[in-house]
């Protein structure tokens, strides 16, 4: 039986979507890394902005743009992740650290998706990318409201941004 699409649903920064975050990143990474992320802070409507060094973001698309999700990690720590996950060292900027950080993007984000489409969201697949360089941040014109995730690993820390746009 399929959930009827419904046009009107608007993504909320709620307790709902913490915990669909959440969820997905632990799982994720523990299916792929078998690590589980322990979520250290949640930090609605935020100020200031997360500083990564490398961060995948993908766009919240529904009838009109809803938001972005950007997932951010320092260098040394993407690096030794992906270290364990291929198996070799990976030590300086190269496919496989950009790969890694595009893919757990995406399959954070889908498992988001999926679980909101079972609600009657309609959001629209969006391919991730990626982006490079010390102490920099994500931001969106259109920001309208955000939460941010705070996770640990043995890895080292990351975050999780999910930030609501203005509808257009």
């Amino acid at each position: 039986m399929s959930t009827a699409i419904k046009q009107d649903l608007s993504l909320s920064l709620d307790q709902k979507l913490i915990t669909r975050c959440e969820e997905a990143v632990q799982e994720t990474f523990l299916t792929l890394m078998g690590v589980r992320p322990r979520l250290l802070n949640v930090v609605h409507n935020p100020n200031k902005r997360t500083v990564s060094e490398i961060s995948g973001v993908i766009g919240i698309v529904q009838n009109s743009m809803e938001g972005t999700i950007s997932l951010g990690f320092s260098q040394e720590a993407l690096k030794r992740m992906m270290t364990d996950f291929y198996q070799q060292p990976v030590d300086n900027m190269d496919d496989n650290l950009i790969g890694g950080i595009s893919e757990l993007t995406n399959i954070i984000f889908g498992m988001i998706k999926e679980n909101y489409s079972n609600d009657g969201h309609q959001f629209k697949m969006c391919l991730p990318i990626v982006v490079v360089g010390n102490n920099h941040s994500v931001f969106s014109a259109l920001s309208a409201d955000g939460v941010i995730l705070y996770f640990s690993t043995d890895y080292g820390p990351f975050t999780l941004e999910v930030m609501s746009v203005k509808k257009v």
